[in-house]
């Protein structure tokens, strides 16, 4: 049977079935971090990172409710207001024990081992620079999406601190002949949402205050942000 539980675990073995970069080109090539990880606000389904230190938080949902809809948005921003409050020593903590690596730098040591020349300074600081901002990309997964998008954005709208990149990927399983599954993800809504305006320091005595469109900030809804993507047979 394929439940919630048996997405997020598929999702965890085969990362390249998220389309991540299709959201943001930022977030290329996720890789698996740990499924379960302890937050205040409950634990995620499933984190993943980029060799340059960019955090994916995946949530695995059957969408077959209105109220489960709802619900999990909220949950999923909860998520992210709390791992905006963490240093890197709080997100190495808790990926260890999600890992069952404690006293180690499992986020480091996981993406070193697939990228041997990554520098470890830099991508410490990277990954502290994108808890600081609250950048983060979140990504709602399942099956028969139909969440209205301006109630996504309307949702987005309440974290307007946090550099959010938000998208609901839906991931259509199919069975064949021969017992594999063909699954075909499809993003259905992103959105991005950032700082009302940001302050830009150019020297100690020039402060630039840009406005959301001059800064480069936007949404997007349904339209448009509907694309299919390679399958995945396995």
């Amino acid at each position: 049977m394929r439940d919630e539980a048996w997405l997020r675990d598929f999702l965890f073995a085969h990362p390249a079935v998220l389309p991540t970069s299709a959201i943001d080109a930022s977030y290329t090539d996720p890789l698996p971090v740990c499924r379960e990880l302890r937050t205040p606000a409950g634990r995620i389904d499933g984190l993943f990172v980029t060799r340059f230190g960019g955090l994916i938080v995946v949530e695995c949902k059957l969408w077959r409710n209105p109220q489960a809809r709802r619900e999990v948005v909220g949950q999923i921003l909860d998520y992210a207001k709390e791992i905006a409050a963490w240093d890197y020593a709080d997100l190495q903590r808790e990926v260890s024990i999600a890992r069952s690596e404690q006293g180690t730098n499992a986020l480091f040591e996981l993406v070193a081992a697939r990228y041997p020349d990554t520098d470890e300074t830099a991508f410490v600081d990277s990954v502290t620079r994108n808890l600081t901002r609250g950048r983060l990309m979140l990504l709602l997964a399942g099956d028969g999406i139909h969440e209205n998008t301006e109630r996504i954005v309307e949702y987005v709208s309440r974290y307007a601190g946090l550099h959010l990149t938000f998208g609901l990927v839906e991931v259509a399983g199919y069975g064949m002949p021969d017992d594999r599954l063909l699954v075909q993800p499809r993003v259905l809504a992103r959105t991005v949402n950032l700082e009302r305006a940001i302050v830009r320091v150019e020297s100690p005595s020039d402060v630039v205050v840009l406005s959301p469109g001059e800064a480069g900030s936007e949404e997007r809804g349904d339209e448009g942000a509907r694309h299919g993507f390679d399958p995945v047979v396995v």
